[in-house]
């Protein structure tokens, strides 16, 4: 929590350590801050714990009792990376309130999931680790054009399909080769045009917004405010009400076109959304690709062996030139067959399961950031660091020990929040499962669902 510490009362929770650092902006940025709602005096935005955007995943195997050393054969996650940050917002006023945000996500490489498809499409096995650290080289040294044709060529045109058309067309300098060779399934396959009229989103999603979860009440002088700093008159105490305002976690979420952090488009009904990455091209959806146009070349007239360039841009040519006619009513038929046919890259890099339990490796990434943020809490508030504190509160609470072995796994709090985010209907005991775990009735509907676990998280962690 860079920076300052503040002395904390007797009566403090584990979760003040938190407000310590929301309210620790206040000495040290200046009042003009400026008003962000009616009425206020000032507010104050403060960043609490951060990860960097690209940050590996690690990976980890766990013995019976949930406890995790990292994979010494895979240790992280090829083709994923992270980043979040928790920030808060003081706001001082007649009813001062300190809000804390979360916005967690992961990416996707997509040459990795190209390799890792080919390793199994064109040698028959699964690619180590290994050869898919080295996959994600592509992305570094290619452009978009380019990365994920390049990345299946490097494995299939090595493996079974050497002797192929496509490898043929491949193995041409790149100023040669023809428009067939790339049929750019990640950019096609999530547009509303080939994915049921609305944008592929993430892979996972759940967020709630102005959520206003209770977590704390502190008094702004008392964790380090002077007074003096304060526009105006203030008297000698200022209370201040603690809550979790917005959450978001996002798995496989795409940068935007322009480079923005976020890829948010606007589907075709109008609503906004988050997007996601498409399929992955695998070489027989090349091989297809490259062999209708060379067709289609041949049909024009055109000798796609002696210049396949030339006769892949005939053909290219003819459909911009005519975009209702039947040429590209027929290009449009044969992509939207090739992205039925071919996985998506979720489904390659982040499946359910391919982290222990249900978890996908996101989830894995998610879950990591949540316990990163309650670590440097507690460790601010203890000044000893801490290293899987949920993990050890779990099995100090004699009503959830039992989950403790599942629960210490770095998976199972993003997991648990897909199941409140995908169920609006009501989740309390003892019909609902996750409810019986928790031991807490979690309300009926999405927001209420996120209100009760994150009440019951809060008082398991000060119990």
């Amino acid at each position: 929590m860079e920076g300052t510490r503040f002395t904390t009362r007797a009566r403090r929770t584990r979760w003040a350590a938190a407000t310590a650092a929301a309210v620790a902006g206040l000495c040290a940025v200046p009042t003009s801050a400026g008003p962000a709602r009616a009425g206020e005096l000032f507010s104050v935005e403060r960043t609490l714990y951060r990860v960097a955007e690209g940050t590996h995943v690690p990976r980890f195997v766990y013995d019976a009792a949930g406890d995790a050393r990292q994979d010494p054969a895979c240790p992280r996650y090829p083709g994923l990376t992270k980043g979040g940050e928790v920030w808060s917002r003081t706001y001082v006023d007649g009813a001062s309130q300190v809000k804390i945000r979360f916005r967690l996500w992961t990416r996707y490489d997509e040459p990795v999931a190209v390799a890792r498809q080919a390793f199994a499409d064109t040698h028959g096995r699964d690619a180590s680790c290994r050869e898919l650290y080295a996959a994600e080289g592509f992305r570094r040294t290619y452009g978009p054009d380019r990365r994920e044709v390049e990345a299946l060529a490097w494995v299939a045109c090595n493996g079974s399909a050497r002797h192929s058309r496509w490898c043929a067309l491949m193995k041409l300098p790149p100023s040669e080769r023809p428009a067939g060779v790339n049929p750019n399934l990640n950019e096609r396959c999530r547009a509303p045009r080939y994915n049921n009229g609305r944008w592929r989103g993430p892979a996972t999603y759940a967020g709630w917004h102005d959520a206003d979860v209770r977590f704390d009440e502190v008094d702004l002088i008392e964790e380090g405010v002077d007074a003096g700093e304060l526009p105006g008159w203030v008297p000698g105490h200022v209370s201040a009400t603690v809550f979790v305002d917005d959450y978001e976690q996002m798995g496989g979420v795409a940068f935007g076109p322009g480079g923005e952090q976020f890829h948010v488009a606007t589907n075709p009904d109008g609503t906004p959304t988050y997007v996601g990455r498409g399929n992955v091209t695998t070489w027989a959806a090349a091989e297809l690709h490259a062999a209708w146009y060379d067709h289609q070349a041949r049909r024009l007239g055109r000798d796609p062996v002696r210049n396949p360039r030339a006769a892949h841009q005939a053909v290219r040519d003819r459909m911009n030139g005519a975009p209702n006619g039947a040429l590209a009513a027929e290009y449009e038929r044969v992509v939207t067959a090739l992205c039925a046919a071919t996985p998506t890259i979720a489904s390659v890099i982040d499946a359910p399961g391919d982290a222990s339990g249900f978890g996908r490796p996101s989830d894995v990434a998610l879950d990591q950031m949540i316990r990163g943020w309650v670590d440097r809490e507690v460790g601010a508030r203890t000044g000893r660091a801490r290293d899987n504190y949920v993990c050890r509160a779990l099995r100090a609470d004699p009503a959830v020990r039992s989950f403790a072995a599942a629960g210490c796994q770095y998976w199972v709090f993003p997991w648990l929040l897909h199941q409140l985010w995908a169920n609006p209907g009501c989740m309390n005991r003892p019909a609902d499962p996750i409810a019986n775990v928790l031991g807490a009735d979690l309300g009926c509907g999405r927001r209420a669902h996120f209100q009760g676990l994150m009440r019951r998280f809060r008082d398991f962690l000060d119990e």
